[in-house]
């Protein structure tokens, strides 16, 4: 092997370990002395530009991004759109991230049979998350819903597209819509997180029952999970069996004396809320509803955000 590529992989690979140990100014350096040996180092751009994207030098990420568009990366135009709506996203051209957004899962779908797995699911969930996140920021919800619609004959995001696109629906209200989402989700990958979003949304439905038998199968499934607890027991307090609600909010109090709510879960905050008041502790179920105030805003969670702001009105009285 030529003394110049020995030299270029060897910057490259001490870049990378810089940039793992937080060292970017260093890990830069390597990138810079790479690329200078050889130009068309395409994993080198790609490293280069994720490195300028941390340190907030935007302009000259972009710049990296678009030389990947004109060499030969085994991971091509995906990789290069993936980095470029990163860097879009984070000085807020949202429209331009999400045009980048749906390239890349074009891409990466079309490769579903020919990469690992392991390897293209990561970047399309977070590609997906990006799209939401610059759609609701454009508060264009049902063109989220549109979107994730046109999504599912593609084999590599199916199981998080009804997610999505669940939550969407039922941050808008939709909750019928949102339940026949998270039971397909819950077909396809039935995990503790998926009966947990369902359980909810029978809660917010009013279907208590239905809610039960969904949160008491998530515990099955993760037994530590505390919003789990709550909302069972809120759903039980409202069927009238207290004892049971109860038993319930001893229990996440028992495994989690001080808090232990996914600090992104706004259901969870909701529900340990309700708890809290119904213990007679309302200075506590207050804190927990501006958390959830808070997420239900950030989310664009208008739906629960109301039964929110009706509830800390009524215990601030």
């Amino acid at each position: 092997m030529p003394t110049n590529e020995i030299s270029t992989q060897g910057h490259f690979e001490q870049g990378n370990t810089l940039a793992s140990q937080g060292d970017y100014q260093g890990a830069l350096e390597e990138y810079n002395q790479a690329l200078q040996l050889d130009p068309n180092f395409a994993y080198a751009y790609r490293m280069r530009s994720f490195i300028r994207h941390a340190l907030g030098d935007y302009q000259e990420a972009l710049e990296d991004c678009n030389m990947l568009f004109q060499l030969n990366c085994p991971l091509g135009e995906a990789d290069a759109y993936y980095n470029r709506s990163l860097i879009r996203h984070a000085v807020g051209d949202y429209q331009g991230a999400l045009e980048d957004c749906n390239r890349a899962l074009q891409f990466l779908c079309q490769w579903h049979d020919t990469l690992l797995e392991n390897i293209i699911q990561p970047v399309a969930d977070f590609i997906a998350d990006t799209l939401i996140r610059g759609l609701i920021a454009l508060g264009e919800t049902q063109e989220v819903v549109e979107d994730l619609d046109e999504r599912w004959h593609r084999p590599c995001d199916k199981p998080n597209a009804y997610f999505r696109r669940g939550a969407i629906r039922s941050c808008a209200g939709d909750y019928q819509g949102a339940l026949g989402d998270f039971t397909e989700t819950i077909r396809l990958k039935p995990n503790a997180n998926n009966y947990y979003n369902r359980g909810v949304t029978h809660y917010q439905m009013g279907n208590y029952q239905e809610a039960i038998a969904d949160l008491t199968q998530t515990l099955q499934l993760k037994p530590n999970f505390v919003a789990a607890y709550y909302n069972r027991g809120n759903a039980k307090y409202d069927l009238g069996d207290e004892a049971g609600a109860f038993q319930d909010y001893n229990q996440a109090q028992a495994i989690a004396p001080n808090s232990d709510i996914n600090s992104k879960d706004e259901h969870g905050y909701y529900g340990r809320a309700l708890a809290r008041s119904r213990m007679g502790d309302n200075l506590g179920a207050l804190e927990d509803l501006n958390k959830a105030a808070t997420l239900c805003s950030e989310h664009r969670n208008t739906a629960l955000h109301q039964r929110v702001q009706e509830m800390i009105r009524t215990l601030s009285d």
